[in-house]
């Protein structure tokens, strides 16, 4: 789940760097673009929000899980078990990497 929503996460950004240059562009309703970029940052804590699975979110979290790997046996039976450990990543646009995302601002202005 974490990979495909990062996936998605990607394609929504693609998506307003696109809208972004538009903007730039003379004559086009600035407005209008705003309310997509708007809606685009709603779509990636959307998207952040879903991306669960068994109750695990990876990506909404900074939290570390460790994961069984293997179960390994010694010649004298002995099993022992071997883990990997993952470390979540906060994408969403409220508190987590992304959230420059939610001030993002088009104006009508060269600076802007």
């Amino acid at each position: 789940m974490a990979r495909g929503a990062a996936e998605s996460i990607t394609n929504v950004l693609q998506e307003m760097k696109e809208l972004i240059v538009a903007a730039q562009e003379d004559n086009v309703d600035t407005a209008k673009i705003q309310t997509d970029i708007d809606n685009l940052v709603n779509q990636i804590d959307s998207i952040v929000g879903a991306a669960q699975f068994n109750g695990l979110n990876l990506i909404d979290n900074t939290n570390t899980v460790d994961f069984l790997a293997s179960l390994d046996r010694a010649s004298g039976g002995t099993v022992t078990a071997s883990s990997i450990s993952v470390t979540g990543v906060d994408l969403s646009t409220t508190t987590g990497s992304l959230a420059a995302a939610a001030s993002i601002y088009v104006t009508t202005d060269a600076a802007g």
